[in-house]
């Protein structure tokens, strides 16, 4: 159903896609142009100055390539962003910085370095669902991205003690770490792939007994890269006992249409793929409010073990 209003949408912006490409040639080919008249320039008639600045011309035509190709994914993301929201019954906003300063201090990890963008609104199950794509970076010899993916913000269905899920490695060191568990308890450890370990802490001990929802919603992320085909990771994750924030790696901007190079067949196959990518929060999100329900009957501390549905019942 959304990939056939998808595809009906696109065919209306298909020429608005075209104009957009096309002005971003007009200004990239005379570049490319004027950048190799000036190396062969400076090839035949080498001018009298240091030999590393023979690349100047290189790098510059280069950094501006690098723009308009950025500009035109930019365009064609202010198109495809509120259709996206439409098909999937969100609101969308293209900027987050509002939802960034909302998030909890312990989610991610502590840094200057932040941005955030493509702010979806919306309601699963009848609870208020808010994410966005999230970027954090840390400065210094090199630029390091300690974090970029999607962070969901939603209300709990049952309620549970307040806990805090996160990579252990980034919890260590002689300041306490780039993410915060001072005063927090650890009781569990998920190991994951790549040697990579995630803590659990609650702030009191002896809350998890009492809370087998806790237990049923830790159990799907045990099973998360199987359930998701490895396209997000669990990075963090934290509960205040009323509402629920989760940070989800992604390898690539998950909403990014293509830039200069890429045309009409291009646009289409990213476009579905970023359907497809959207739809993962949506169902992990609805499975663990589904999980909390389920497991917030149980009162003898056993745990039902829940999986993550294929379809989001996603309304306004």
């Amino acid at each position: 159903m959304h990939e056939d209003i998808w595809s009906i949408k696109l065919e209306q912006h298909a020429p608005k896609f075209a104009a957009q490409r096309l002005k971003g040639l007009g200004i990239a080919i005379p570049v490319v142009i004027a950048t190799i008249i000036l190396n062969i320039g400076l090839f035949l008639d080498p001018p009298d100055i240091d030999e590393r600045l023979y690349v100047l011309p290189t790098l510059i035509g280069l950094g501006i390539l690098f723009g308009i190709d950025r500009w035109v994914a930019r365009a064609r993301q202010k198109i495809i962003m509120p259709v996206l929201a439409e098909v999937t019954g969100f609101d969308y906003q293209q900027d987050a910085s509002g939802f960034l300063r909302e998030l909890p201090p312990r989610l991610l990890p502590k840094t200057s370095m932040m941005y955030a963008e493509d702010e979806l609104l919306g309601a699963i199950s009848g609870r208020y669902v808010r994410m966005a794509e999230v970027n954090v970076q840390k400065a210094g010899r090199s630029l390091r991205t300690l974090f970029r993916g999607v962070v969901l913000q939603f209300q709990t269905a049952t309620p549970m003690p307040a806990f805090f899920i996160a990579p252990k490695q980034l919890t260590k060191g002689f300041f306490g770490g780039e993410m915060n568990v001072k005063g927090l308890i650890e009781i569990r450890a998920l190991n994951r792939a790549r040697s990579e370990t995630l803590g659990v802490w609650l702030s009191e001990q002896g809350n998890r007994r009492q809370h087998p929802a806790l237990d049923a919603v830790l159990d799907i992320f045990l099973d998360l890269e199987n359930n998701t085909g490895a396209k997000f990771r669990l990075f963090s994750m934290t509960s205040n006992g009323k509402e629920i924030h989760i940070a989800l790696r992604h390898g690539r901007d998950l909403f990014h249409a293509g830039g200069l190079l890429i045309g009409k067949k291009g646009v289409r196959k990213r476009v579905a793929s970023a359907l497809e990518d959207f739809q993962v929060p949506l169902q992990i999100t609805s499975a663990i409010l589904n999980a909390e329900q389920v497991a917030g009957q149980f009162k003898d501390g056993t745990r039902p073990r829940a999986e993550v549905t294929t379809h989001a019942g996603v309304e306004r």
